[in-house]
């Protein structure tokens, strides 16, 4: 949520106050001539505001992928107990991911495991 919010009204900021985050720059323009040779100077404290909230959504998107990322290896090693379920569902659950791993493997696709083997059956 905290990522979503950051990049919207980044978004908005940037695109109905655009006038109060940017100095007026065109790509002809010198910047030595018009940013007093610094890149930089094209930002105005709104929109240093706006570039902050970016790159939080961004780092906020890297860190949710990340998490998620973990969570999904988990649940599939079924190392992962699920949440806000009884133990007959997680019993089912792991047993279906169990069945899943299992007719991956019949079909000689891709291992879970961490080297990445490919099985078949020749």
């Amino acid at each position: 949520r905290i990522s979503l919010s950051c990049i919207i009204v980044s978004s908005y900021m940037v695109q109905l106050f655009s006038s109060r985050c940017f100095t007026t720059h065109s790509l002809t323009d010198s910047i030595d001539d018009n940013l007093n040779g610094n890149a930089a100077n094209l930002f105005l404290p709104l929109g240093w505001v706006a570039v902050g909230l970016f790159c939080t959504s961004c780092l906020f998107l890297y860190l949710f992928q990340q998490w998620g990322k973990q969570k999904a290896i988990q649940l599939a090693n079924g190392d992962m107990v699920l949440e806000d379920t009884t133990p007959h569902q997680r019993r089912q659950s792991s047993s279906h991911v169990q069945i899943h791993r299992q007719q991956s493997l019949d079909r000689g696709q891709r291992s879970p495991n961490s080297e990445g083997v490919i099985l078949s059956n020749f």
